[in-house]
């Protein structure tokens, strides 16, 4: 409806369960008529999820540090993780466990269906999270943790058997599984200057794809920093390196700015859309980037957003347009945030979008379209014509017939 009434295409971004997991752009574009008026709408669908979870796992990992800026405790700053990740990647649950002097493992954190949670914990009698496992000789944690790398579990008994060496709990586990009813289970270790110290998990009904083991593995390499930072000094230089490492497997340009507009953060593929080096950017103005028309516009609102902590862009994703090092001016998609650090400056980051080949496509669907009209105007117009060319010979065949009659009479 918004379409008929605006007469301009609408594009937005939904998650849509009957396509998969998943998210999706659907655009309409309406079709005007010599009046003005929308003939057709043409709709498209694009399956936009890598970029949009790549997205969320960066905003995850922004709550997740803002939090422990915040000196947020660390039970909950890890539910914030479970939490993220099981809404991201569609887990039926997802916990955290920490290595603990004994060789055991503390259950941490947990996202789980509440009734799900409370039916479990009646039946083994005791809370789940503050549960002690031991890591006896062939149990799937212990696995993780001498070598270092993910198990996924198709087994369900087992994953609950594996949590207690106790013999009566032991014989809990296939009513556990039943309660639970997960098909599938991913754990992978959370790992800090190449030691274990403690575990992700994960549940799901679907398959476990390459692509959870290496989402997962980048996340928990993050994660176990986040952990660490509690009672490491140095775990600032150790998380920039994560981010680093989760920033250069983008394929997107994700650049930092402080609040005087010096670049702090600049990414390959930042080097890959611009043509800067990150020597040539890192220090310099961000507006060696911005075109000449939208300088003072850039100025107006980073003045805006440090007194007022207010931006028309925050938080939002929109199309602009950039400069590269070889002056040409280029589309781009840009979804922009603003963060604090510890000692309280702002900073603000970037993800940016090339996106010439898509308006390319966008500019030769247009033209395909206007074509269309063209063609359809012209055939309602010939067809106009014929309709009044039949009227003339039914005219003309009357009165020839009416002459007829009368010279026979």
């Amino acid at each position: 409806m918004k379409v008929l009434k605006r007469k301009k295409a609408i594009s937005i971004v939904n998650e849509e369960p009957n396509l998969g997991r998943g998210f999706f752009l659907f655009t309409a574009a309406p079709v005007l008529n010599d009046k003005g008026e929308v003939d057709f709408i043409v709709h498209t669908i694009r399956d936009v999820t890598e970029y949009s979870e790549r997205e969320m796992v960066l905003k995850l990992l922004r709550d997740v540090n803002e939090a422990v800026n915040q000196g947020s405790p660390l039970e909950e700053v890890l539910q914030i993780a479970v939490d993220g990740v099981a809404r991201i990647f569609k887990y039926q649950a997802c916990d955290i466990f920490l290595l603990e002097e004994g060789n055991t493992l503390r259950y941490v954190s947990l996202h789980i269906k509440p009734s799900i949670k409370s039916a479990v914990e009646k039946l083994i009698g005791q809370s789940v999270i503050g549960f002690k496992i031991p890591l006896f000789e062939g149990s799937s944690f212990r696995e993780v943790i001498d070598k270092g790398s993910p198990v996924v579990l198709e087994d369900m008994v087992r994953l609950f058997e594996d949590f207690t060496d106790d013999r009566k709990l032991k014989k809990l586990a296939p009513a556990v599984a039943k309660i639970v009813g997960f098909k599938r289970a991913l754990r992978v270790p959370l790992v800090f200057n190449d030691k274990v110290i403690g575990v992700l998990g994960a549940a799901t009904n679907r398959e476990i794809t390459s692509k959870d083991l290496q989402t997962l593995q980048i996340f928990s390499s993050h994660l176990a920093g986040v952990v660490a930072r509690k009672n490491m000094e140095d775990f600032v230089k150790a998380s920039e390196k994560r981010y680093r490492s989760l920033v250069e497997s983008l394929t997107d340009a994700v650049i930092s700015i402080d609040k005087w507009s010096r670049i702090i953060l600049w990414n390959r593929a930042a080097t890959g859309v611009f043509g800067y080096s990150e020597d040539e950017a890192l220090g310099s103005s961000v507006e060696l980037i911005i075109p000449e028309r939208y300088k003072n516009r850039h100025r107006r609102g980073m003045e805006r957003f440090l007194k007022t902590g207010k931006g028309r862009f925050m938080g939002k994703t929109v199309e602009t347009f950039a400069r590269r090092k070889d002056g040409e001016i280029i589309p781009v998609e840009l979804s922009l945030s603003s963060s604090v650090s510890p000692d309280g400056e702002n900073a603000f980051t970037a993800v940016i979008r090339d996106i010439t080949e898509r308006k390319l496509a966008e500019s030769v669907i247009h033209d395909r379209l206007e074509e269309l009209e063209r063609w359809y105007n012209v055939v309602i117009e010939r067809e106009l014509k014929m309709m009044e060319l039949k009227k003339k010979i039914k005219r003309l065949e009357k009165k020839i017939q009416e002459l007829e009659k009368s010279e026979s009479a």
